[in-house]
């Protein structure tokens, strides 16, 4: 088996032979929009509450598996 030399970045794709085609170097979703919270002066919890009622508004209207009010 091949010794692989760790990589100090994360890797989303590569090919066979090891040739790197993408690296990740975003932030996670989650700390973008607490970081956008923060700057705007809105409570995490009180965005994340409304966050909720707004896919759960968006699951119940679809026509085939939501509710159907």
């Amino acid at each position: 088996m091949r010794n692989r030399k760790p990589i100090p970045t994360k890797v989303v794709s590569a090919t066979p032979n090891g040739n790197v085609i993408k690296v990740n170097t975003q932030p996670s979703t989650h700390s973008r929009i607490k970081q956008l919270c923060d700057a705007l002066g809105i409570d995490p919890k009180e965005y994340q509450f409304k966050a909720s009622i707004r896919m759960y508004t968006r699951m119940a209207s679809h026509p085939t598996l939501g509710i159907n009010l």
